[in-house]
């Protein structure tokens, strides 16, 4: 589970896989013929998350030598059913007010499409479906907005007409990577019916979270090696964060996104600016400037029950691992809420866990999964958030007790009774639900890494 990192990689290279490693492992049913391996998950896969298929250096070849060398490829889950690649355009489906002067349209699929005919993919006026004249380049989709997948452009060779509809049209001739025809798909804009001048995209008022800071370009998160933009514009508009080497881009067709930059460096001050850029090619620069923490708690979410098998809400717990000391943390369920705070002094070894628990928690409690006897428990005042956690789910976050966010755990709902959500990879500040899956045994590790069943 998660994507591929320099840290798996180094730790495929030899045996045996640590444990924070085997904790990714997912169960697979394993069938081939001596040339070609069949792997069957035991277990859907959630749509749009990201895994890594792995071979390990001392996987044996046919003489029973080992390769060598570990081989790593990332995989993404489609969001739409396999054989269908969906299809994103930009403008986005629906847009309206698009300015007849645009120059150029987008396409996106998350899968391989190849376009075998020369109008597979067209640009249409509708209603009569009269192809438009555009010239077709297969692009980078960063240079459009999108971080990945399968682009092309469209450029018009005429001004389009005011107040009419049109579409961005896939039809016969397109077909997906195993040779398969794709249904035909449309993805439909309508252009501004006046002649109104054109201003660069504002920025709107936007709530922030108590741990995010205020800033003219939105809502800023700065923790120690990363920060996260959160936006609000008047209108549709492509997104570049860049803060010098780091950059991050997306497309926000209402309006609103969110941005991440990675690899920072804790303790440093950094200067950069968002560029937004509107349908008409307009653009507005909004500057970020901040300065990440040194001394931020490394303290991480790793597991929620929120549904229990037995007594709910006091047998619902959430836990945290750390590798230093901590004065103070709160867990809350609301972005603008302090939450439910550890008041006393807790200290916890390198690598060790802890349970934060209602005050009505019974570790001994024989229906559930029970911690060892040795993993501290920090019991809060009543139940965990704002009673209890929902077992539709509900966003957590973990902050110091100087209000500075330390991890998040994502609104994803309870995979069932007894069965929690435990972190995949080793992102433990983010709160992204990718980071975050059924444990993989079908239960719950309180005090220790889940258990996949799989083999090394």
């Amino acid at each position: 589970a998660g994507p591929p990192d320099e840290a798996l990689a180094d730790d495929l290279e030899r045996r045996p896989l640590r444990v924070t490693h085997r904790a990714r492992l997912l169960p697979l049913r394993r069938e081939g013929d001596g040339s070609t391996l069949r792997l069957r998950p035991v277990e859907a896969l959630l749509p749009g998350a990201t895994y890594t298929l792995a071979l390990a250096a001392w996987a044996p070849d046919a003489t029973g030598e080992p390769l060598g060398r570990a081989v790593l490829w990332p995989l993404r889950v489609a969001t739409e059913a396999a054989g269908s690649p969906a299809m994103q355009a930009w403008p986005a489906d629906g847009t309206s007010d698009v300015p007849p002067e645009r120059p150029w349209f987008a396409v996106r699929f998350d899968d391989l499409v190849v376009l075998a005919e020369p109008d597979a993919l067209r640009l249409e006026r509708l209603p009569d479906e009269v192809a438009v004249p555009v010239r077709l380049r297969r692009v980078d989709c960063p240079s459009v907005g999108w971080p990945e997948g399968w682009c092309w452009r469209l450029e018009t060779r005429e001004t389009l007409r005011r107040g009419t509809r049109y579409a961005i049209a896939l039809g016969a001739g397109a077909f997906d990577r195993f040779g398969e025809p794709l249904e035909p798909t449309r993805s439909g804009f309508a252009t501004r019916a006046e002649a109104t001048a054109t201003n660069p995209p504002r920025p709107l008022p936007l709530p922030c979270a108590l741990d995010e800071l205020a800033i003219d370009a939105g809502c800023l998160l700065v923790q120690d090696r990363h920060a996260e933009l959160r936006v609000r514009l008047d209108g549709p508009a492509r997104l570049r964060w860049e803060v010098g080497e780091h950059q991050a881009q997306r497309l926000a067709p209402r309006g609103e996104a969110h941005l991440r930059l990675e690899g920072l460096r804790p303790g440093r001050r950094y200067e950069g600016v968002l560029r937004a850029v509107g349908l008409a090619e307009q653009v507005t620069e909004l500057p970020t400037t901040f300065e990440t923490p040194a001394d931020l708690p490394t303290l991480a979410i790793v597991e929620v029950r929120a549904d229990p098998r037995g007594p709910e809400p006091a047998q619902e717990y959430v836990e945290l691992v750390n590798f230093g000391p901590v004065t103070q943390s709160c867990l809350a369920d609301a972005p603008a809420e302090r939450g439910d705070c550890v008041e006393a002094d807790v200290r916890l070894a390198p690598g060790a866990h802890l349970l934060l628990v209602p005050e009505g928690f019974d570790p001994d409690d024989p229906i559930d999964a029970a911690p060892p006897p040795g993993v501290q428990l920090v019991r809060l005042d009543g139940a965990l958030g704002r009673g209890g956690l929902s077992n539709r789910g509900e966003p957590l976050f973990l902050r110091d007790g100087r209000g500075r966010r330390l991890s998040a755990a994502p609104s994803l709902p309870a995979p069932g009774p007894g069965v929690c959500l435990v972190r995949v990879g080793e992102a433990f500040r983010s709160g992204d639900p990718a980071h975050f899956a059924p444990d993989p045994a079908g239960g719950c590790t309180p005090g220790g890494p889940p258990v996949t069943g799989a083999g090394p």
